[in-house]
């Protein structure tokens, strides 16, 4: 991202560096890492938010204890409350910060998770512990299972919506910038006001 600040949190045990830009309302991103085009999306997110991208070990225990371990490191940089994104793998660790810590999320994102995650038993089993509004966005052409795994989530989580991102494979924010941006920023600064499909939770943009 452009005009990036950098630091480094110490969590778990692990060093996580983190790129940040923007002022506002903190947003955590758990990116997917190598292959996933995400920092378009980040830096015009930071035009309206505080945008922390961090860059987290592909093995960092137990999830729970990560995300607990996260809080006070997020809270020695001046974060108290954030929302979270989550995409591809990093939805995992999204995931888990919503439920282990749901005082401090205030709204969960997740693009294109995989199918694994929404076979974890030890995740499954605790989605509906989830209190945050969620938003999960899935391309229409993605043959990895996020499809499956998004309406797992939309099931069992409490209050989530799903979003079906036309013409879009698993790196949704290459293929369709602006059709996952849009929502994004909504969801961010509106929650559930940003929703029209109440009773189906399906939204097609």
């Amino acid at each position: 991202m452009s005009s990036a600040r950098t630091g480094v949190l110490e969590c778990n045990g692990l060093p996580i560096p983190y790129s940040e830009s923007g002022e506002g309302q903190p947003v955590i991103i758990f990116p997917a890492g190598e292959g996933m085009l995400f920092d378009d999306l980040a830096a015009a997110l930071a035009t309206h938010h505080r945008v922390l991208v961090l860059d987290v070990p592909a093995s960092t225990g137990k999830p729970q204890d990560f995300a607990e371990k996260l809080v006070p490191e997020l809270a020695r940089i001046g974060v108290g409350s954030f929302s979270v994104i989550g995409v591809s793998r990093g939805a995992t660790l999204a995931l888990a910060q919503a439920m282990y810590t749901p005082e401090q999320v205030q709204r969960l994102i997740l693009v294109s998770p995989l199918r694994a995650l929404a076979q974890n038993q030890e995740l499954e089993s605790r989605l509906s512990d989830i209190k945050a509004p969620t938003l999960v966005l899935v391309g229409t052409l993605d043959r990895s299972g996020s499809r499956e795994a998004g309406r797992t989530f939309r099931e069992k989580i409490p209050t989530c919506h799903l979003l079906l991102v036309y013409e879009a494979g698993h790196a949704i924010a290459a293929d369709r910038h602006d059709a996952c941006l849009s929502p994004i920023g909504e969801f961010l600064e509106q929650g559930e006001g940003f929703i029209v499909f109440h009773d189906s939770q399906m939204i097609r943009p």
